[in-house]
């Protein structure tokens, strides 16, 4: 089924890139980290895989900003942001983070005009921190 753009969209690609432009850097967020190391591996809610798993690797000078798009290109406003999740753990836990959030957009159907998204993400975050200083 061929999908039309969603007039929602060019709204939402600025959005995000402002708050991408605001997010302050790994460095600035973390002194004491050297790289985040994030994994994501997608699924759909009846299990059958979608893309292949990948990790994005983070360093000292990139935006601590996130926000991965649905894979699913008939998706509409989904999407998974981790920076809020990747905050509260890193003061929680250091140095690793585990969990699986839901996408909240919406998808065309044949049947029911729009439904709920059925990508998961299921995700891995893992902190490298620079070892404490020796007195």
């Amino acid at each position: 089924m061929a999908v039309k753009p969603y007039a929602g969209d060019a709204q939402r690609r600025q959005e995000r890139q402002q708050n991408y432009d605001i997010a302050p850097t790994i460095s600035e967020r973390w002194p004491e980290v050297r790289s985040v190391a994030v994994d994501l591996r997608f699924a759909r809610m009846e299990r059958r895989t979608l893309p292949m798993p990948y990790r994005q690797i983070f360093l000292p000078p990139m935006r601590a900003f996130f926000a991965f798009l649905c894979p699913d290109p008939e998706c509409r406003n989904g999407g998974f942001d981790l920076t809020p999740t990747i905050e509260r753990g890193h003061a929680r836990h250091g140095g690793a983070i585990h969990g699986t959030l839901a996408c909240g957009g919406q998808r065309p159907t044949r049947e029911r005009g729009w439904a709920a998204c059925e990508i998961e993400l299921q995700f891995d975050v893992i902190f490298d921190d620079d070892p404490p200083a020796s007195a």
